[in-house]
């Protein structure tokens, strides 16, 4: 006796059950990546209270991921390193701004400030020891919030033109 092969066939009340168990799927998926940390950071006075460990698609072939997960962990510890002191002085200075005239956010401010400082003077290091070498240019940059009308800091990373050192003058 010959066996003939059964074929499945999809009828309208599979199908629709199908694509709800996709939606299911993919919402759960989603509720994962929002509770595991992959969200934007937040933002204190612009400044951002950590960056993206994820290695751009763009710096492929340029930089080892390790060494940009490196240079970004460096960054992250000195950020939450000052971010409490900053974030404390803050919530002062809020409750005292009534009576000090505004006066008492000036301790959040300069700390802000040295922040960005240190940041600045650690990638300005990490540039001088490695990326200038690969050609590129790490800095620190402020730009405009793409989801309301507030200003942040960001890391920019450009690209170095090469200079041809063989070439007569």
């Amino acid at each position: 006796a010959s066996c003939s092969p059964t074929w499945r066939t999809s009828t309208p009340s599979t199908n629709w059950r199908r694509k709800r168990r996709r939606r299911r799927r993919r919402r759960r998926r989603r509720r994962r990546t929002k509770r595991s940390g992959r969200r934007p950071p937040g933002l204190w006075f612009g400044l951002s209270n950590r960056f993206d460990t994820e290695f751009p698609s763009v710096l492929t072939g340029k930089v080892a991921p390790e060494e940009f997960k490196t240079s970004i962990s460096h960054v992250n510890a000195c950020l939450r390193k000052n971010l409490p002191i900053t974030v404390k002085w803050l919530l002062c200075g809020c409750l005292c701004c009534c009576c000090t005239l505004g006066c008492s956010l000036w301790p959040a401010v300069c700390l802000n400030k040295r922040t960005r400082r240190s940041i600045q003077k650690l990638l300005e290091w990490e540039n001088n020891r490695l990326y200038h070498k690969l050609g590129l240019h790490w800095k620190l940059s402020k730009r405009k919030c793409e989801t309301s009308n507030m200003m942040e800091y960001v890391i920019l990373i450009e690209f170095l033109p090469k200079y041809p050192i063989f070439r007569p003058d």
